[in-house]
């Protein structure tokens, strides 16, 4: 009643060696190794099952011929040069019609969505709620020698004369202008 099983299939253009499912269902982690399809005997037809909750919403892609690197053994700076090397070289599934644009630099991801998935209401723009505003400013860092850009949302109707905002701190800035959290806001 909790679970169900989740069977995903894929088929190349061009022969591969392996072909991992990334990032997978959350059951298995990041390490590559742990998330490759398995490959029909005698076909170039791919798949791997997985068992999720019936709630589950994910995003996943199709990494050919992935590296199986084990990145628990990478510095930060070579995961993220890794990570990104994978991302530009993931297949979105060409049997689901569902995608997700997380990065516009980046493919598309699927998206695997179960019966019991909560709804989203929040995630699309609704004509008839009043929108606010996303302010980007330069931050000059001495303590980190660096600028960065910082975005403020500013709710509708805002007065920077009025009694102080309530304030929620998110990092990684571009990644929520992606994800449409001013929208969300």
């Amino acid at each position: 009643d909790q679970h169900s099983l989740v069977t995903f299939l894929w088929r190349p253009e061009h022969d591969v060696g392996n072909v991992v499912i990334t990032p997978a269902p959350p059951v298995n982690g990041w390490i590559s190794a742990n998330n490759q399809m398995s490959r029909f005997v005698g076909t170039n037809l791919w798949h791997r099952t997985y068992r999720v909750r019936n709630d589950l919403r994910a995003t996943y892609y199709f990494s050919p011929d992935d590296p199986l690197a084990d990145t628990s053994k990478m510095d930060p700076d070579e995961r993220t040069a890794y990570f990104e090397k994978r991302a530009k070289a993931a297949q979105p599934d060409p049997l689901n019609p569902l995608t997700f644009t997380l990065m516009p630099n980046m493919p598309p991801e699927s998206v695997v969505e179960l019966h019991a998935a909560p709804s989203q209401p929040w995630a699309k723009r609704r004509p008839e709620a009043p929108a606010g505003r996303v302010e980007p400013s330069r931050f000059d860092s001495e303590m980190l020698g660096n600028a960065r850009v910082i975005w403020t949302y500013l709710p509708p109707g805002y007065d920077p004369q009025a009694a102080p905002y309530p304030l929620l701190v998110l990092f990684d800035g571009p990644m929520y202008l992606w994800l449409g959290v001013p929208v969300t806001l």
